[in-house]
């Protein structure tokens, strides 16, 4: 087995593939949105639920209102359709550095990634596909979770370079999905969880597919969980702006300032 602990993996780069399981309550969205105040590029959430609000962010609800001006840009885009997600991630591939005139780099964020595909990891839209697998190269990051990991696209299965399972239990048959993203047997992934259990109901098991190594952290210090991108709504209190709402928002503006290269 190769879990340690106390141990620390080599970094996240921005364009790396970052992949975060865990059931409701683990932790999840909280390392999520912890992770993406590290990056130092442009970041688009693509809240699929209508499940956050990102303070200073206005939420735009269709690709055509985004402004590319923004540093970070909150999309709320909850229909379920497919041939949507496809045309938002064909205009993010656009926007790969050096080939568009475009500086800085970009990360996406998606809380539920098996949204993208809905729940069918072989119906996975063509350009989510090319976004995954060809970004990295055109600095173009992810950092996505599940609740159900065995529902995401079969590309991001292959493509993560970091994959952090929180402790907490997971469905029967996420269990060997989750073992072999880690590239741990399924006994080996079991004992892991469970070591990492003993530091806390939100700690986790962090693989670095480029150290090759699986190392257990305890649960974010008070101090940094108070760091965080976006912050969850309660969707019985929280309605879609009509579209005269939406047609007299406020013009957004802001700097993007150039990536540094630096890993996260």
């Amino acid at each position: 087995m190769t879990t340690t602990n106390p141990g620390r993996p080599s970094g996240i780069r921005f364009t790396d593939r970052v992949f975060v399981a865990g059931v409701n309550g683990s932790g999840k969205s909280i390392l999520i949105n912890h992770l993406a105040t590290l990056y130092r590029c442009q970041i688009l959430l693509y809240d699929t639920k209508d499940e956050f609000t990102v303070p200073g962010a206005n939420a735009v609800h269709s690709p055509e209102r985004i402004d590319w001006n923004e540093r970070i840009i909150h999309l709320i885009d909850d229909g379920g359709d497919l041939a949507e997600t496809n045309r938002l991630f064909k205009t993010l591939w656009q926007r790969k550095v050096g080939r568009t005139g475009h500086a800085y780099g970009l990360l996406v964020v998606v809380h539920e990634l098996g949204d993208l595909c809905a729940d069918t990891p072989g119906g996975t839209p063509q350009w989510v596909s090319v976004y995954i697998r060809k970004g990295r190269a055109h600095g173009l990051g992810l950092l996505a979770g599940s609740q159900r990991p065995r529902n995401i696209p079969r590309v991001a299965r292959t493509e993560s370079q970091h994959i952090f399972s929180f402790a907490g239990g997971f469905d029967p048959e996420d269990v060997p999905v989750m073992a072999g993203m880690h590239r741990m047997g399924v006994p080996d992934f079991e004992r892991g969880l469970a070591q990492a259990a003993k530091h806390g109901e939100h700690a986790y098991l962090w693989y670095d597919r480029r150290a090759r190594t699986n190392v257990i952290r305890p649960p974010l210090p008070p101090e940094k969980l108070r760091i965080t991108l976006a912050q969850g709504i309660d969707p019985s209190q929280h309605r879609t702006p009509e579209p005269e709402e939406l047609r007299s928002a406020p013009e957004s503006s802001g700097e993007i300032p150039e990536n540094s290269g630096k890993t996260v």
